[in-house]
């Protein structure tokens, strides 16, 4: 009759993907952390009533979809365990009552070998102390001044004069300063000298004693209430077996409650009162004679001769702490290891961090061991071979590391293993699951266990449900199934499993729910019909191929069915329509083609669908869809099909998804689609649909929108504002025109904003930065004009944003460097002016940068970009790509540039920059391309700006292994081409026109193997052209452009090796 069930939890730790009721209220509330995407169901419902408790969840395949569950906030958490709404763990246990040895201890001795009138010499002696002591006591001769020295600890002294216990209500933790958290260890250490009896005794059995040399911890403040505060002023030298039991008691659970000092718990109710047997979540009832040698369950560290023997009130011995969802914090206790009697220790759905102590060990009587929902870290290294009565054991949803410990093997009484959403690593089959003949339910999944699948679990015969889903198992199974006749969950999915599905497991007709998802399993369905009473089947993503058999037909309790993202072929099985009970059907991700069956039209509770990446021949959606009036979500996405929307798809109101994108469809968009004000995403890109942009307007539920690559039309709606669960509007490249409302900056929980070639004109709304969860902003490619707004630099979660392509003008904001998570930012082909930001370099994440200027005349003036670049450019250890063209740049390139390691495009050209070019511009490992062209100042005026680039081209280039495109044409760069450019392999696009370079092209560049254009003319070079660059005409060089001859001679015959020839 013992039972198994936990307050408030789901003991493994995740939630199902979907709730279609979407009924938030409903949903437990518990210790785990949020699944991830598409974490499984995971419900030991009773099996008699798996269909009706299994309506509702996991109905959504873990696909491309971006993070649906997430998005739509459909998760439903789903009870372990029985259906009853017990609070607390069961105090049952199995009572091991230790009779005392037969053999007094005297009786054990061996009698002492002396003559009679040594004996009675030595009563004589002891009658005549006897004598002297009482007249000494009598006359007060022996009588000490208590008063003015203070009693030295004696271990059967008198006892000091207290008053009588009171009861006290609960008080409020109020210490001076918060206590310093203890520090761990398992080994027990010298204790302290104390002068005080309790100080004393306590020290005696404590794990750590040293703690209490520090004042602040929450050992020294639970002896101070011992001391001073507690209403029962226990006697430390009262020698009474109970009293020392309650003071180990008290002083244990006194420590949890200083840990927590500063924090409320949930319920508090009569702590720190006279019996901590009434305290909250705290039971006793233990029935133990208690002896000095009783083992186990002996004291621990208890001074000899303090004990006496007997029988202690059984009803004041703690056996069990249920403390679940109290708003504990810090660490357990190490001295809970006082507490032999315990059989339950739940502290699940705390805060509880710091290792779990070793110290727990000492609890051989533990039946019940829940510490699951904490985030307790370090190993999970108990020796659980010292629990022979420990059924259930469940630490899921912490951050424990480490391998499984071996000794779990040995805790053969276990019924209940959950280790589920750790960080556990190595070997799986570290454990000898064989042992464990009454093992139930096992849950290993959420960790990052390697190696195959353990083929000793197949020994634990009891087993109804087994997960090992979401680690790094792999390889092929050979274990055989037919041996657990009793399981009805497996969960095998987001391993690294390959080779043929297992056989055996399509035996198992015991089997309620199999999930085998994200592996590498091959084979077919062939005998699927061997599991007649599944309930839930989820093989997506692998690599089954074949038909969908017929067999599936014989699946008559069958609600969940994912398929999704394998090989299969063929038709969609006809059977699959006599599933009435079907509520989920995702066979999307196939190459299934031909028509859809007209039998599904039986699907009549469905309410996930998903048929999308298959091609079913440009037939239209079939009407029948459009029948079924409980469906919330439509993936019919990239399947080939054709036509129009059909406008019943108004009627279905409980619709919360539609994806149709990247289809053939056509005709306007059906104005019955605003009727659908429950809808959360609504995906049509990619189709030829046509209509008018205003109908979003009334989706007011609507938190993905995804239009872009259609023809709709019309302008952005004002009432846009109202949509205010709003996070990805994607309206790019459609024929939307006019201004932006002002009304959409309402919208503060939009984080994509994308509009780019949307014909929008007008300003960008100033109060733009209230959209404060803006991740992407795209304007691109428009004809806006004005600012950029001030408030931009406000959107402080901002990593994209594209204004390039419109008519903005102004100066780059200063504020937009406060931007640290800023990975993009692109202003190409505006009217930028004004200088860059000097504390550009604070923009730590950016790796594009771009500001050209299409529409600046380098004749008639120079505009855009102007001013230096800032030094701070050498912060930005993310940059990627740095691209001012046509700009108004000064000033030298400064030498931070080359810290710049992860620098691929580095374009500066048509500016007015001057001096060398950095000498260590080869530290640029990753450059692509290096253009500094055109940077001379060749307008007709009688100042130039600037000479552009001087001094020679520095040899580190040649260190540039990966550089395709070196560009610094329109120059004054003097001395000789280096040598070491032929040391750049992957060299294609070599120009150094218009310079002052001098001297003769090296024969090295002739292992330039890639080079595809090489432009040497309008410059002082002379000499032959060496006959290796020549070689490289008859392969891949196409372009090579020098002048004819020099007063030198002839650099090269144009027939035989120039393309091309300029006069010097």
């Amino acid at each position: 009759n013992k039972t198994k069930s936990i307050s408030n939890e789901n003991p493994v730790g995740v939630s199902s993907t979907m709730d279609y009721d979407d009924d938030s209220s409903s949903q437990e509330s518990g210790p785990p952390p949020p699944p991830p995407s598409y974490a499984p169901p995971l419900s030991p419902a009773k099996n008699a009533n798996h269909a009706e408790e299994k309506k509702d969840d996991d109905m959504v395949p873990k696909e491309q979809f971006k993070d649906e569950e997430a998005q739509l906030g459909m998760t439903d958490m789903i009870e372990i365990g029985d259906d009853d709404e017990s609070t607390e763990l069961p105090l049952e246990r199995y009572e091991a009552v230790l009779e005392p040895d037969s053999k007094t201890f005297e009786e054990d001795r061996e009698p002492c070998n002396i003559t009679k009138w040594v004996i009675l010499l030595c009563i004589g002696i002891l009658v005549a102390l006897a004598i002297l002591l009482g007249v000494g006591f009598g006359t007060g001769l022996f009588k000490s001044d208590e008063k003015s020295k203070e009693r030295e600890f004696d271990p059967v002294g008198t006892t000091p004069d207290v008053p009588p216990p009171t009861t006290t209500s609960t008080p409020t933790k109020s210490p001076v300063s918060g206590p310093t958290a203890s520090p761990t260890t398992d080994s027990p250490s010298a204790s302290p000298t104390f002068a005080d009896p309790m100080g004393s005794a306590v020290a005696a059995f404590m794990v750590d004693a040293t703690v209490l040399e520090n004042p602040l911890t929450p050992e020294s403040q639970a002896l101070e209430w011992l001391k001073n505060d507690d209403p029962l002023k226990l006697d430390p030298s009262d020698p009474s077996e109970e009293n020392q039991i309650r003071i180990q008691q008290r002083f244990a659970l006194t420590t949890l409650w200083f840990s927590n000092f500063d924090q409320a718990w949930g319920n508090e109710e009569n702590w720190l009162g006279d019996d901590e047997c009434t305290w909250f979540g705290v039971t006793c009832g233990g029935t133990r004679r208690r002896q000095l040698d009783d083992a186990p369950g002996s004291f621990v560290g208890l001074v000899p001769g303090v004990i006496e023997s007997g029988v202690v009130d059984p009803q004041k011995i703690i056996t069990a702490i249920n403390l679940p969802n109290n708003n504990l914090v810090r660490s357990i206790p190490q001295d809970f290891a006082v507490l032999t009697d315990l059989t339950v220790l739940n502290l699940e759905g705390n805060t509880l961090s710091g290792p779990i102590p070793k110290s727990l060990e000492k609890l051989v009587n533990l039946q019940t061991l829940s510490l699951s929902g904490n985030i307790l870290s370090g190993p999970l290294d108990l020796d659980f071979s010292v629990f022979p009565n420990l059924e259930f054991l469940s630490v899921f949803g912490n951050q424990l590391s480490g391998g499984l410990p071996p000794s779990l093997g040995q805790a053969t009484a276990l019924e209940y293993i959950n280790l589920n959403g750790n960080a556990l690593t190595g070997d799986i089959s570290a454990v000898d699951y064989s042992s464990l003949t009454e093992l139930e339910y096992l849950n290993l999944g959420e960790n990052d266990l390697t190696g195959t699948f353990p083929s000793s679990v197949t020994s634990a015969t009891k087993l109804s449900k087994l997960y090992v889903y979401e680690n790094k198992l792999s390889g092929p199974i050979t274990a055989d199934f037919f041996y657990l006749q009793e399981l009805t969950e497996l969960y095998l999915g987001d391993n690294d499993f390959e080779g043929e599905f297992p056989n055996s497991i399509w035996g198992l007709s015991t089997l309620l729910e199999l999930d085998a998802r994200g592996n590498k399993f091959t084979g077919n369905l062939d005998n699927v019909s061997g599991l007649r009473n599944l309930v839930r089947l989820n093989l997506g993503e692998n690599r089954f191929a074949g038909e969908i058999s017929s067999g599936i037909g014989f699946l008559q309790n069958l609600e969940i069915l994912h398929l999704y993202e394998n090989a299969f072929t063929g038709t969609v099985a006809t059977e699959i329509g006599f599933l009435q009970n079907l509520v989920a059907l995702y066979i999307d991700g196939n190459e299934l083609t031909g028509d859809i069956p007209t039998e599904l039209e039986n699907l009549e509770i469905l309410r996930g669908l998903g048929l999308g990446n298959n091609d079913f021949n440009g037939q239209p959606i079939p009407d029948f869809i459009f029948n079924m009036p409980e469906l919330k979500q439509l993936r019919l996405q990239n399947a080939n099909f054709n036509g129009e929307i059909p406008r019943a798809i108004g009627s279905l109101g409980d619709l919360l998804l539609i994806h149709l994108e990247d289809n053939d469809l056509t005709g306007d968009i059906p104005d019955e689609m605003s009727n659908l004000d429950n809808v959360r995403e609504l995906v049509l890109d990619g189709n030829d649909l046509d209509g008018d942009i205003s109908f979003i307007g009334e989706m007011r539920s609507l938190e993905i929108v995804s239009l872009s690559g259609n023809n709709i039309g019309g302008e952005l709606p004002e009432n846009i504002g109202d949509l205010v669960a709003l996070r990805e509007l994607d309206l790019s490249s459609l024929n939307v025109g006019g201004a932006i409302p002002e009304s959409i900056t309402s919208l503060v929980n939009l984080e994509i904003f994308d509009c780019n070639d949307c014909r929008l004109d007008g300003e960008i709304p100033a109060n733009v930065g209230r959209m404060v969860n803006l991740v992407t902003l795209d304007l691109g490619e428009n004809d806006l004009t004005g600012p950029i707004p001030d408030s931009i630099s406000t959107l402080l979660k901002l990593e994209t944003l594209d204004l390039g392509l419109n008519n903005l003008s102004g100066a780059i904001p200063t504020g937009i460097t406060n931007l640290s998570r800023l990975l993009s930012l692109n202003l190409d082909s505006n009217q930028i002016t004004g200088p860059l930001p000097a504390e550009i370099g604070n923009l730590s994440a950016l790796q594009t940068f771009r500001v050209s200027e299409t529409r600046n005349d380098r004749v008639d003036g120079a505009t855009g970009i102007s001013g230096e670049i800032p030094a701070s450019i050498g912060n930005l250890e993310n940059l990627q790509e740095f691209v001012i063209t046509r700009g108004a740049l000064t000033g030298s390139m400064p030498d931070s540039i080359t810290n710049l390691s992860s620098l691929r495009v580095l374009r500066v050209n048509k500016n007015f920059l001057s001096g060398p070019i950095p000498a260590d511009i080869g530290n640029l490992v990753s450059l692509i391309t290096f253009d500094v062209s055109i940077n001379k100042d060749f307008r007709d005026v009688d100042v130039p700006v600037s000479q552009g680039f001087s001094e020679q081209i520095p040899t580190s280039v040649g260190l540039l292994q990966n550089l395709e495109d070196f560009d610094v044409h329109g120059n004054s760069l003097t001395g000789n081409l280096p040598s070491e450019i032929g040391n750049c392999a992957s060299l294609d696009y070599l120009d150094v026109e218009y310079n002052e370079l001098s001297g003769q092209v090296p024969a090295s560049y002739g292992d330039l193997a890639k080079l595809d254009s090489f432009y040497m003319s309008n410059t002082n070079i002379d000499g032959e052209m060496p006959k290796e660059v020549c070689a490289l005409r008859d392969g891949v060089l196409k372009y090579l452009y020098a002048d004819c001859e020099f007063i030198g001679g002839p650099v090269c015959e144009v027939d035989a090796c120039c393309s091309g020839c300029y006069m010097g």
